[in-house]
C-alpha cells in the first residue's frame, strides 16, 4: 500500500501542476485577447 501511495501522490502532484498552468495560460491569453481588442 506505501509503494502504491509513493507513485501516485507524486503523479497526481504532477498532474495537478499541469492542469493548474495550462489553467492559467487560458486566463492569460483570454486577458491579452481582451487587451488588443480595447486596444
Amino acid at each position: 500500500m506505501s509503494s502504491l501511495h509513493g507513485r501516485v501522490v507524486p503523479a497526481a502532484a504532477v498532474f495537478l501542476a499541469f492542469d493548474q498552468a495550462r489553467y492559467l495560460t487560458d486566463i492569460q491569453l483570454i486577458v491579452d485577447a481582451g487587451l488588443s481588442a480595447k486596444a
